[in-house]
């Protein structure tokens, strides 16, 4: 969908899928899933800081992968603190305790591991995102992480769809895929 200046956009109603909930698999547990990114095919990237889990998830909402583990060798996380949208389906992972960006593979894990610059070892904010040359963008504006709720919060936009964190009654979170679309109001 390609937007016109100062178009009015509303979010339809059904969601084109739900990752998580009361019916997904215990290691699809997204109670602790505060970052995510939606892959240019459909797919859902989360990733659960307590515990250090990536899970992946198809454009359908079917759990595809989980990987992680808390840890200091290759492909170990310590204080993962985001995941950012780094070239093609390629995200980057910043892990602070590690002094290390993880590059990452969806379906394969971390390819490969890049050093802290010395002037982020003391960083203590949120990885705003990366620009098209790589260099990553860190802000201390403040923690944006998710509230328990069940109105839902926002958490990625795409180019055409955004994800949605929700609760149910019983807290249990499910993270819900919609469509952006014009606003015929």
């Amino acid at each position: 969908m390609r937007l016109r200046a100062r178009q009015k956009l509303a979010i339809d109603p059904h969601p084109l899928a739900t990752m998580g909930g009361a019916e997904a698999a215990p290691s699809y547990d997204l109670t602790h899933a505060y970052h995510v990114a939606l892959l240019a095919d459909g797919r859902v990237a989360a990733l659960a800081p307590i515990g250090s889990r990536f899970m992946l998830f198809g454009a359908d909402g079917k759990g595809i992968r989980v990987w992680g583990r808390v840890g200091k060798g290759p492909g170990d996380l310590m204080a993962p603190g985001g995941l950012v949208p780094y070239n093609g389906d390629t995200l980057l992972i910043p892990d602070l305790n590690n002094q290390r960006n993880n590059l990452v593979l969806p379906e394969q894990g971390v390819i490969g591991m890049r050093p802290l610059p010395l002037s982020t070892k003391m960083y203590l904010g949120a990885t705003a995102g990366a620009l098209p040359d790589g260099r990553i963008v860190l802000h201390s504006a403040g923690w944006f992480g998710m509230q328990r709720d069940t109105l839902g919060r926002t958490v990625a936009f795409g180019d055409d769809r955004v994800v949605v964190r929700a609760t149910d009654e019983n807290d249990v979170v499910a993270f819900r895929v919609y469509r952006i679309i014009p606003d015929r109001n």
